[in-house]
């Protein structure tokens, strides 16, 4: 490694800094080794490992058989995703957003949170996707909400449809990947706005809910680590 007096030592195993080193996403100068993407600083703890949230509809609409299936096709599409390498996160939204568990491989606290879940009222979709943004942003790894609903958003400010997208377009301007799940009495045309790309909008009969979740789990990125 490099001594104060600029030269090098003899065995030292370590990571080798030169002074005004740059390279994509390192700067290294006097001050120290800042870390950069799309030549911004990067800010908060940065991870490296894949990381999928889940946001759930839990609006009134949602009661009875479809609240069900997406408890079971939410496990089904966490023990999945736990298998490609991702850790999963919960968040679930109706009149707010609710942040229910950080990313883990460890599912236990995720099955009890989709157990424990209950419904509220209306479709905040706009909040669980900036929370969304909030604990992804930043981090390493490949990035990905699943974003399921039965309908569209009906709140979340003075037009709840234009805040979801918004919110959407602030998650992949930062690279993070949205796929989404609807049900036949969904807005086929406004979640494929919502999604990535139009192939990651899936749309599904009701009954088939759990199904089109659990399914999720193939349009996960791959590949980046």
């Amino acid at each position: 490694m490099t001594k104060p007096d600029g030269t090098r030592g003899g065995d030292s195993k370590g990571i080798e800094i030169v002074a005004n080193a740059r390279t994509a996403d390192i700067v290294v100068s006097g001050g120290g080794i800042e870390i950069r993407r799309m030549d911004k600083p990067i800010t908060g703890t940065t991870a490296f490992g894949n990381v999928a949230y889940l946001l759930l509809d839990c609006s009134s609409s949602m009661e009875g058989s479809k609240f069900e299936q997406a408890r079971r096709g939410g496990l089904d599409f966490a023990n999945g995703a736990k298998e490609k390498g991702y850790e999963v996160g919960l968040i679930t939204f109706d009149d707010d957003a609710h942040h229910l568990c950080e990313p883990q491989k460890d599912l236990m606290l995720l099955s009890r949170q989709l157990r424990e879940m209950h419904t509220g009222s209306r479709t905040n979709m706009a909040a669980a996707l900036k929370i969304a943004l909030d604990k992804l942003a930043g981090k390493g790894g490949n990035r990905a909400v699943v974003v399921v609903t039965d309908g569209q958003p009906t709140a979340g400010g003075t037009n709840p449809i234009e805040a979801a997208i918004h919110a959407a377009k602030d998650l992949k301007e930062n690279g993070i990947e949205i796929i989404t799940i609807g049900t036949d009495d969904a807005d086929t045309e406004f979640l494929k706005r919502i999604a990535t790309r139009t192939d990651l909008s899936v749309m599904v009969h009701r009954d088939q809910l759990e199904g089109g979740i659990s399914s999720a789990t193939t349009m996960l990125p791959e590949g980046r680590h």
